[in-house]
């Protein structure tokens, strides 16, 4: 077990953790086209990212952005996400395909909280692959429980009808969208 501190330098203004490759979509575009049986096979275990991200030593505005594929399919995505020390800062970066009644029951909402101007959960809007009312009645369920999200949508020009529509949606329902 290695306890030698990882002290985050001043120049670092983003930390992406990327706890799988694995994806429930299958976009063409996608930067991470790692979901094959070798980066499943790679990956380490729940108590090997908690050993190595307890060792993170960061400012209280540079959070851990815990990404993928989509991070909810580690199988220990729950166990990583309530047992990486209080003090360091995460946030989830996530398709929102995973089931939210269970997330709200296995995870705090103070968990992801912290001081930053943008949501401690950013959804991903895939228009080819995310059902947008599907999309927006979790991010409410998510809000009500107390969880601060925004829905982000791919600024790419093939999606820009999808994601106006989106963004509208989005604001009449009092949801932060933003491009990425």
């Amino acid at each position: 077990m290695n306890t030698t501190a990882i002290r985050i330098p001043e120049f670092v203004n983003y930390i992406g953790v990327f706890l799988t490759y694995k994806c429930n979509f299958n976009c063409p575009y996608c930067i991470n086209n790692y979901n094959t049986p070798t980066a499943a096979k790679n990956m380490l275990s729940g108590a090997e990212f908690i050993e190595g991200l307890n060792r993170i030593e960061s400012r209280d505005d540079l959070p851990v952005s815990i990404q993928g594929g989509e991070p909810s399919l580690h199988p220990d995505f729950y166990e990583i996400i309530n047992n990486i020390k209080p003090s360091l800062r995460i946030d989830i970066l996530t398709n929102l395909q995973f089931d939210v009644l269970e997330f709200i029951n296995k995870i705090k909402p103070e968990r992801l909280a912290r001081s930053a101007p943008y949501s401690p959960i950013r959804v991903s809007f895939h228009p080819l692959k995310s059902n947008s009312a599907e999309l927006i009645s979790k991010t409410l369920i998510l809000q009500n429980n107390g969880f601060k999200v925004g829905i982000y949508g791919l600024d790419l020009p093939e999606f820009n009808s999808q994601n106006t529509e989106m963004r509208n949606k989005c604001m009449a329902n009092n949801i932060d969208f933003r491009y990425k």
